[in-house]
């Protein structure tokens, strides 16, 4: 037996790329003939449903026949290398959306690129790759943008230039939301693969947010202040937590580094929890490290949540306020608005949303917004105690119907969230027989179909006017099972407890909406809710649907 030697083994490490995020917001405009900053909801951003978000509520807009206009930023290069240049820019589809990047070190041109071309290969939301996309539920599209060629830039300071150019029909106005200098040279961002963030290069743009807390240990001891935020960022739903550094008690922290941590994609809310306090926390919030430039100077009691605005780390006038203070605003505002009905609450219409809370303000913030569900005995007319979700067949319901107290004050019960009506099978033969008896009963004949009824085929495929009667037998079948859950709903739990559902996927061409599921199961008595949250959010081109779901619920 040879020898034994020892091997040294070397794991390589890659380095970690270099980025630099050069906000839309953040940009000097040079001139009045285009660029300008230009909030969320004045960009494409506002007006459907999509895969768009805008970090930090603003980037710079230019409109689509605006030429020679020019904005400047200027940059630090951590170190010197090859750099790509990416644009993160606001694209619904088959349209130019031109716009020129230069970038300027020591006087000189180091790079410059034109982006915004139709069919240009591009990133999209949601992790998508193609030269143009176009989402079902919407044409809003957060699209980034890249030439292969790298931009070679030396340490120090380095001008970012955004220009417009001649902007080729069909032209579209212009909305960037940020610049990115990376030395990653694929197509790639985090988030990306697997899917992970619902629009390129949040997260490095998220991790550069510049804003900062401080707070005072109110408790006995040394203690750390936990925050909590729930998130609602397709797909970061699950929330988070962080630590802040421990204090001594009685002491002011510290400031340290929260923007990173909030998903300033939206307003949002953070929960500060103080262990061992027993009064209420004096916090600060900053945009500055040093704290000079305060966004909020505020006292909450422990495990109370303050609202971080989309907009603080650039507007002035944004301030960080605690949801009880802006509840107490709506609540005095209310008192000047005007009110129908001498103030009463409707008694057919029941108003319900899930926000609770033990702080008598949330009470009377629910009452101030006209709920008139779930509230405590003061409030007249308003103890019904909402929604039961979810029953989802009827042994459930059943089962449900043992158990529930209160019985007298349930009001609505859900089948489900994030559902589908489903379907039927196509391939039983009994549903065949189902089928042709349908087809009998409806009038339907050989003319309709191009075939005699008796002899048609249950098929999702194939003939046009087979699978079109087909699926009209499907939808009834399945709005037959919905129909017989909320009878079942009514008998076992009162005539006077409705039903309603979420649905989830949502597909088809959403600008007319499915209409058997938005209409049509109403009609057939399927179900007796409307459920907000998708039926006017995901869909609010359809001024019909709208118009109808409004004409049910007065």
């Amino acid at each position: 037996m040879g020898k034994m030697f020892p091997v040294l083994l070397l794991a390589v490490i890659p380095a970690r790329a270099e980025i630099i995020v050069a906000e839309g917001e953040r940009f000097t405009p040079q001139d009045s003939k285009g660029w300008k900053l230009t909030r969320q909801d004045d960009s494409f951003a506002s007006h459907t449903y999509g895969g768009m978000w805008v970090t930090h509520g603003a980037g710079l807009g230019a409109p689509a026949d605006s030429v020679g206009s020019v904005a400047i930023q200027t940059v630090q290069i951590p170190s010197a290398g090859n750099y790509r240049v990416w644009s993160k820019y606001q694209a619904p589809p088959y349209y130019n959306y031109l716009h020129k990047i230069d970038i300027i070190q020591n006087g000189k041109t180091v790079f410059s690129h034109v982006y915004g071309k139709k069919g240009t290969d591009r990133l999209w939301s949601f992790s998508g790759v193609s030269d143009e996309l176009w989402w079902p539920w919407g044409v809003d599209h957060d699209a980034a943008e890249a030439p292969k060629t790298l931009a070679s830039l030396a340490k120090g300071t380095a001008e970012i230039r955004l220009s417009t150019v001649v902007n080729e029909k069909p032209a579209g106005d212009r909305f960037v939301d940020f610049v990115v200098l990376t030395t990653n040279p694929a197509d790639d961002y985090r988030g990306f693969k697997p899917y992970r963030v619902g629009t390129p290069f949040a997260e490095e743009a998220l991790d550069a947010t510049k804003l900062w807390m401080r707070f005072r240990n109110g408790s006995p001891n040394e203690a750390a202040l936990q925050i909590t935020r729930a998130g609602h960022f397709q797909p970061q739903y699950g929330g988070a937590r962080m630590t802040s550094p421990r204090v001594a008690p009685g002491a002011w922290s510290d400031w340290f580094p929260i923007g990173p941590f909030c998903r300033l994609v939206h307003d949002e809310g953070l929960w500060l929890t103080l262990p061992g306090a027993t009064g209420s926390i004096a916090v600060q919030v900053a945009r500055d490290e040093a704290g000079k430039d305060l966004a909020g100077d505020l006292t909450v009691a422990s495990g109370e949540a303050i609202v971080i605005p989309l907009e603080v780390t650039w507007n002035k006038q944004a301030r960080v306020l605690s949801s009880r203070a802006h509840a107490e605003r709506i609540v005095a505002e209310s008192k000047k608005w005007r009110r129908a009905n001498g103030g009463r609450k409707p008694r057919q219409i029941f108003c319900y949303g899930a926000f609770t809370g033990p702080e008598p303000w949330v009470s009377e913030l629910k009452h101030t917004l006209g709920y008139n569900t779930g509230l405590p005995e003061k409030y007249p007319d308003s103890q019904w105690e909402g929604l039961h979700s979810h029953l989802y067949n009827a042994a459930q319901i059943q089962q449900f119907a043992r158990t529930v107290k209160n019985r007298d004050r349930l009001r609505f019960v859900s089948f489900g969230d994030e559902i589908s009506l489903g379907s039927i099978d196509f391939k039983s033969p009994a549903n065949q027989t189902k089928f042709r008896a349908w087809l009998q009963r409806k009038g339907i004949t050989e003319r309709d179909l191009g075939i005699a009824p008796a002899k048609a085929e249950l098929t999702s495929v194939g003939d046009a006017r087979l699978v079109w009667y087909s699926n009209l037998f499907n939808e009834e079948e399945r709005f037959a099972d919905f129909r017989a859950r909320t009878e079942l709903v009514q008998k076992e739990l009162g005539p006077n407890v409705l039903t309603g559902a979420n649905y989830s996927p949502h597909h088809l061409a959403l600008y007319y909406g499915p209409i058997f599921q938005w209409v049509d199961l109403f009609k057939h008595r399927g179900m007796s809710m409307i459920w907000a949250e998708d039926y006017i959010f995901s869909v609010p081109e359809v001024p019909q649907i709208i118009s109808w779901t409004f004409a049910q619920m007065r």
